[in-house]
């Protein structure tokens, strides 16, 4: 497996990896991904000298059917946005199908991958998406999502395994992350829910992952370090700018410091995190110095 210096996406959002090696399905992939030698790696081949390969990926993308906020509508809603992605130019190669918590709209996709759509996607994977118990100034909280290598043919039980290790602690009750779990969250916050996707949507808002449980977790899942890699926004709303309280700048570090890639919507966001400069002068940038400082000694290792 290769040893990745910087992966980025030029579409919405961008993403920055910060210099963590990659599951080997996805370096074969290949975003912009560039070995420590002078040579590109794509699929099985080594090109020489020739310059980046861009391919397009799609890695935060909600279906039809998404536990929070589903925007898709009609009789035919999967089948309208399976041709919107088979018809998008440049073409889709990668796709993280995206849900807070669970991985139904991941396996649906799967199963018209199987019977035929996507034909042009190389490439299927879970973005498992989790709001943390940190919020940001616009009345947010911080997203988290986790990029879970589809290599392992036993990763959706593995990664349920992991999720259920997290709780959420309220109204005298404790709730794991589970499906069954969130719609009972749901039922309970809300009694006058009768319906189960209702009930799924109403306790997927409500839960919240502590940060230093979901670290914990992770520091004593072998499998989750090497099969996930985890993103977190960079935006103001729902991703790390957006703490801005000095009380919680310390969780705000401990945050980027813990991601290996990080979703921006901008190039100055970009930029910024590839160490090329500062996002502005007028922005107090010292919380984020020990992870600017983080990231250009991995650019040196």
């Amino acid at each position: 497996m290769a040893s990745f210096s910087v992966v980025t996406v030029e579409l919405q959002p961008i993403m920055h990896t910060k210099g963590k090696k990659m599951p080997g399905l996805w370096s074969d992939l290949g975003v912009a991904v560039l070995e420590r030698q002078p040579k590109i790696h794509i699929g099985k081949e080594n090109i020489l000298s020739r310059g980046a390969e861009w391919r397009r990926w799609e890695p935060h993308i909600h279906a039809p059917g998404t536990v929070m906020n589903n925007q898709f509508s009609g009789p035919n809603a999967w089948g309208d946005y399976l041709t919107a992605l088979e018809q998008s130019t440049p073409i889709i190669e990668a796709i993280a199908v995206t849900d807070y918590y669970v991985t139904d709209t991941y396996q649906e996709i799967l199963q018209h991958k199987a019977e035929g759509r996507l034909p042009a996607v190389k490439l299927i994977f879970p973005n498992v998406e989790l709001r943390l118990d940190v919020a940001t100034a616009k009345g947010g909280f911080v997203n988290l999502h986790l990029f879970v290598s589809p290599e392992d043919p036993q990763h959706i039980d593995e990664l349920r395994r992991l999720l259920s290790r997290l709780q959420f602690n309220v109204m005298q009750d404790r709730f794991d992350c589970t499906r069954a779990d969130l719609i009972r969250l749901g039922n309970k916050a809300d009694p006058s829910i009768k319906d189960e996707i209702a009930a799924l949507s109403y306790g997927a808002n409500q839960f919240k992952v502590n940060f230093q449980k979901l670290r914990e977790v992770f520091a004593e899942s072998g499998w989750a370090k090497k099969n996930i890699l985890i993103a977190v926004a960079g935006g103001a709303t729902d991703g790390t700018s957006g703490v801005r309280e000095a009380a919680d700048q310390t969780i705000r570090r401990e945050i980027e410091g813990f991601a290996d890639i990080i979703f921006a919507s901008s190039s100055a966001q970009r930029e910024f995190w590839l160490g090329q400069k500062s996002l502005s002068p007028l922005r107090d940038l010292r919380p984020l110095r020990r992870a600017e400082a983080l990231l250009a000694r991995k650019r040196c290792s």
